[in-house]
């Protein structure tokens, strides 16, 4: 379904297409069967007409087709550093990790329908952007690059269709009211991980400090149902049992007063708030399991708890994703000469990865 403006340029995308699918791991000049078809397709990668949206278009629109028909989607999203440390002729990059890297950072929202056996979609969007140095110092109410990918994949998946549920998921990276905002407003529900202890909108005139930030009002509830779960080996972490406790709760999400202007004047969010946290942690762990999480899907009983803390663990997903990027198809060995280009690149690579 791809439309690059020219039936020839359609057909050179759909045998490129079908021979990286083919060989996901091998570099271009494998992949492709001769030289001349090699040429055509550094001529295609080339070309500063063509970008990743048009190259994955179809793709992103056949799983957007698919989530329509299903009555829970989740759309998972995530941002991971491309690193091109290691190509330093390669031009139009952006630091990456400590500043001293260079690369290109990548946000994914993958499609997945949730259940006993979660089924992955696809991709639903991606866009690939710079990370701009600090400015010191730093503008008031400035948003970067990196910090709106949130809201735009929000906005580029688009509205659900009457009856079916879309719940946008994201980390700590995602607790942005721009973000929340731009799901509501087009009828779809967050979930997201709370890093910002932030202040609560509250009918009474007098509250409590300990009830004016959601954070510390999370921590003043009660427990209100216990269980075991198994935590995964991560990094240096072995894998171990946990006794987590749970506790939610309604609260109201003001906008930021302190945010830009277009933001300062929205209503208020309703949305419900969850607290995890374990309790008799061995000795050896260093920092206990506490988890703080806030969704716009009504969340009243146990159950809806417990399934919301099931979606937000689907997250993972896009991880798993960015890790077929750049195991399965290479995405950080390729040789191209300039960041255009590694865009165009995942135009190709981005639904082959889903697959």
């Amino acid at each position: 379904g791809v439309k690059l403006g020219d039936v020839r340029l359609n057909r050179r995308a759909v045998q490129m297409g079908a021979a990286m699918a083919a060989q996901p791991g091998y570099s271009l000049p494998r992949q492709m069967a001769s030289r001349a078809a090699l040429r055509a397709a550094y001529g295609l990668l080339n070309d500063r007409r063509m970008t990743m949206r048009q190259l994955s278009g179809p793709h992103w629109e056949q799983t957007r087709q698919a989530a329509s028909k299903q009555k829970v989607v989740l759309w998972v999203q995530d941002t991971t550093e491309l690193d091109y440390t290691h190509h330093p002729t390669k031009k139009g990059l952006g630091p990456i990790g400590d500043g001293r890297g260079q690369g290109v950072l990548l946000h994914t929202t993958l499609g997945v329908v949730p259940g006993e056996s979660s089924q992955v979609l696809g991709v639903a969007h991606q866009k690939a952007v710079l990370r701009r140095p600090a400015e010191r110092p730093r503008p008031k109410y400035t948003s970067t690059p990196e910090g709106l990918v949130w809201a735009d994949a929000a906005e580029a998946v688009g509205a659900p269709p009457e009856g079916v549920l879309w719940v946008h998921v994201g980390d700590g990276g995602s607790d942005d009211f721009r973000f929340m905002h731009a799901c509501r407003t087009q009828g779809k529900h967050f979930l997201l991980r709370v890093t910002r202890n932030r202040m609560l909108a509250w009918e009474e005139e007098s509250v409590p400090a300990e009830k004016r930030k959601v954070r510390d009002f999370a921590r003043t509830l009660p427990v209100q149902h216990k269980y075991v779960a198994t935590l995964p080996a991560r990094g240096k972490r072995r894998a171990r049992k946990a006794q987590l406790c749970l506790a939610w709760t309604a609260v109201t999400i003001p906008p930021p007063q302190q945010g830009p202007i277009e933001l300062r004047h929205q209503a208020a969010i309703p949305a419900w708030v969850l607290r995890i946290w374990e309790v008799d942690a061995p000795a050896e762990v260093e920092e206990p399991v506490e988890w703080f999480l806030l969704t716009s899907v009504p969340t009243q009983t146990r159950d809806d708890a417990l399934t919301r803390i099931q979606w937000y663990l689907l997250r993972w997903l896009t991880e798993d994703y960015h890790q077929c990027l750049k195991t399965g198809c290479a995405i950080e060995k390729r040789q191209l000469d300039h960041a255009d280009d590694i865009r165009r690149l995942l135009g190709f690579l981005g639904p082959i990865a889903a697959r």
